[in-house]
């Protein structure tokens, strides 16, 4: 089109030059690049607000798709992990609380699994039972619903067995979006990872991940620490989940399996109000209620989020932390 507007003020040859390299710019993008999508591919690597916008546009075009054939998808998403010092002083407690934000079915067979439970030796201890018309039943363990933070009516849950796993399935079978709910959930396990290492102990890190259960708009990950809990700022990684399953953190044999993302670990600075969270607005409000059901100082804490937009559904995200310091003597 700019060559054919310009035929009237440009000589004939300049056109001809100028058609000729054009033709060989699109056999370049065809035949070596394989269309104008390997361009973008391409061109990521040298430019990053390229990448951003590569990776975001196709990022999305797979939650389309995987919304698609999944039946089912959530506008967000929240994992957030609390660590805080036991009564001892020699470990930390973890409180984990997860929620997702306008799930909905898209096809009415589609069975949502909220979350899955396996026995362990010790098993998280639920903060907040099931009320009577939501409890699961069948000899299962409840779900920790905090129902004070979920849609009303307060979501209602079944279980389904899959050898010694307990799911926990949403009941019903609407789709819409006047079925869309919100749900979020709190437990904690005691005791969880140690305060400190021993002098003659390795340099093992300790991490947190996560990853998407349900096709969703955005994945928001928050950390928040209290004061005594590992010092120093920790890192954000991610891994192909796809063959290997759950990975370690800087695991050798998980090299080739480590991807880049554009994503970044936000620090959120100390204390509850910082915490919180344009797509979880009652974000803050949930984890002051967990900190005064269990005495725990929510000012005390320091935070660190990371927002991913369209997470993969075969991706492990990570946060790691430096391996805590030796204990003092």
């Amino acid at each position: 089109m700019i060559l054919q507007a310009a035929r009237p003020v440009v000589s004939e040859k300049a056109i001809t030059r100028a058609d000729a390299a054009v033709r060989s710019f699109e056999q370049i993008v065809q035949n070596e690049l394989g269309g104008w999508d390997g361009l973008d591919a391409a061109i990521t690597e040298w430019l990053p607000d390229a990448r951003e916008r590569f990776e975001l546009t196709n990022k999305q075009l797979m939650f389309k798709g995987m919304s698609a054939l999944a039946g089912a998808r959530a506008d967000l998403q929240l994992d957030t992990a609390i660590y805080y010092p036991n009564a001892a002083g020699d470990r930390c407690d973890i409180a984990l609380i997860e929620g997702m934000v306008n799930l909905r079915r898209l096809r009415p067979s589609v069975l949502i699994r909220i979350a899955s439970h396996t026995p362990k030796p010790v098993d998280p201890q639920p903060l907040e039972f099931l009320t009577e018309t939501s409890k699961p039943g069948n000899g299962a363990p409840p779900y920790p619903l905090l129902e004070q933070f979920c849609s009303s009516p307060c979501p209602k849950l079944e279980v389904k067995r899959t050898g010694s796993t307990v799911n926990y399935l949403l009941s019903g079978n609407d789709i819409g979006l006047t079925s869309a709910v919100d749900v979020f959930a709190a437990n904690i396990v005691r005791d969880a990872r140690p305060l400190y290492r021993e002098p003659n102990e390795p340099e093992i890190r300790r991490h947190w991940s996560a990853g998407v259960n349900v096709p969703s708009k955005t994945l928001l990950m928050n950390v928040l620490m209290h004061e005594d809990v590992w010092p120093g700022d920790p890192q954000l990684l991610m891994y192909n989940l796809h063959v290997h399953g759950m990975a370690e953190p800087f695991e050798e044999s998980r090299e080739l399996d480590r991807m880049e993302m554009v994503e970044s670990l936000q620090a959120l600075g100390r204390g509850a109000s910082r915490f919180r969270a344009v797509e979880a607005g009652n974000h803050v409000e949930i984890v002051q209620h967990v900190c005064r059901k269990l005495d725990w100082d929510a000012n005390s804490l320091r935070g660190y989020r990371v927002r991913i937009q369209y997470p993969l559904p075969q991706a492990q995200y990570c946060i790691a932390f430096a391996p805590p310091p030796i204990r003092p003597t």
